[in-house]
């Protein structure tokens, strides 16, 4: 959150894909921890990828992909 101040914005912080979708809906900055959240929204063209850990990409990247989304991979091990 400290990094939205910085730039001058609040964001809201949510945790369910009911708040995420409303606060998406009305053109608020979001901050979530729960990447699923990002890839399953309507709002969400793009997913970057840029995490460095395999694990946790591989399965950003593929539920991104089943959500019909876009991704940039910034991270190596998973191109191969």
């Amino acid at each position: 959150m400290k990094v939205f101040r910085y730039a001058g914005q609040e964001a809201v912080r949510v945790e369910s894909a009911a708040k995420f979708e409303q606060a998406a809906a009305a053109g608020q900055p979001i901050a979530t921890e729960d990447p699923y959240l990002i890839c399953r929204s309507a709002h969400i063209d793009v997913i970057v990828e840029a995490t460095g850990h395999v694990d946790f990409g591989l399965h950003v990247t593929l539920e991104a992909m089943k959500n019909g989304k876009h991704v940039v991979l910034m991270n190596a091990e998973l191109v191969h």
